[in-house]
């Protein structure tokens, strides 16, 4: 498990014994860490963050937690903040959406080496709140108003849906997208057949985050109720609520691949365990 910090650290944690893993990666007296994704594979993991100097990502090895190095993103004048990375389901390409006050662009490297592979413009003032791709020749993003599956390579619009809320999870494997509003409510968009269901019950606050199963049964979500709520996406309902008064804000979620566990990140520096099998 990896988690990043405000203070631009990232730590590594082994999920079994729950002990620290090593010495944390800083990443600059100024950065902060706003996103971390792992391959598919594991062998990749992508740290995105923001420091004095822009927006950047640092390449690791995701088994030996060895750091390759910071990515082309650094001194690029709409590189803002790319909070927003993804690897292909293959592995292979490592894409990251950024955003300045003219336009958005998508650039590319490959996840084995770090080297660039180029960069698309992405006609989006705003870097999307979601950005991850349904398939090797797929992306979704949901920005401005619209949920939109577009063309990998080319970023051109094969499909648009109308709607998008503060925070989105995307299920590749059952091709959905979660919408999470806030007066709390979830919604559910399915990406072949454009159906919008609303989910039976809701958060007492703002839906901070959320996140799938990898299998796509499950949609956990995080709001500033304190609360994170387990969710059937196939009966739109609620499986299980867990507490989690005390804790502060939830800033993030992830579920394990196995979708036995979901671990939260909170504003109190904790990261907490949650069992998902009942």
């Amino acid at each position: 498990l990896a988690v990043g910090d405000d203070d631009g650290t990232v730590f590594f944690f082994d999920t079994a014994t729950r002990r620290r893993l090593g010495r944390p990666h800083d990443s600059g007296l100024t950065a902060a860490i706003t996103g971390l994704a792992f391959s598919s594979d594991g062998s990749r993991l992508a740290s995105s963050g923001i420091d004095e100097g822009g927006g950047f990502i640092d390449l690791f090895d995701g088994r030996s937690r060895k750091h390759i190095g910071r990515l082309g993103v650094v001194g690029l004048n709409y590189a803002r903040e790319p909070r927003v990375a993804t690897f292909s389901p293959d592995s292979r390409v490592l894409a990251a959406a950024t955003a300045d006050d003219d336009s958005g662009r998508v650039l590319r490297w490959d996840a084995r080496t770090g080297d660039a592979l180029g960069d698309t413009q992405m006609h989006s003032r705003r870097a999307p709140a979601l950005f991850e791709f349904l398939s090797a020749g797929r992306v979704v993003t949901a920005a401005e108003g619209a949920t939109t599956v577009r063309d990998a390579a080319t970023l051109r619009v094969v499909r648009q849906f109308p709607g998008v809320r503060d925070a989105t999870a995307l299920s590749f494997a059952g091709g959905l997208v979660a919408f999470g509003a806030v007066d709390g409510s979830v919604r559910l968009l399915d990406l072949r057949t454009g159906a919008l269901r609303a989910f039976a019950g809701r958060h007492d606050g703002p839906v901070v985050t959320m996140r799938f199963s990898p299998g796509g049964d499950r949609l956990v979500t995080a709001g500033d109720d304190e609360r994170l709520i387990v969710w059937d996406p196939r009966r739109a309902a609620i499986v299980e609520t867990l507490a989690a008064r005390g804790i502060g804000r939830v800033q993030d979620l992830d579920v394990s691949r196995d979708g036995r566990t979901a671990y939260s990140a909170g504003r109190d520096g904790t990261v907490i365990a949650w069992d998902l099998t009942g």
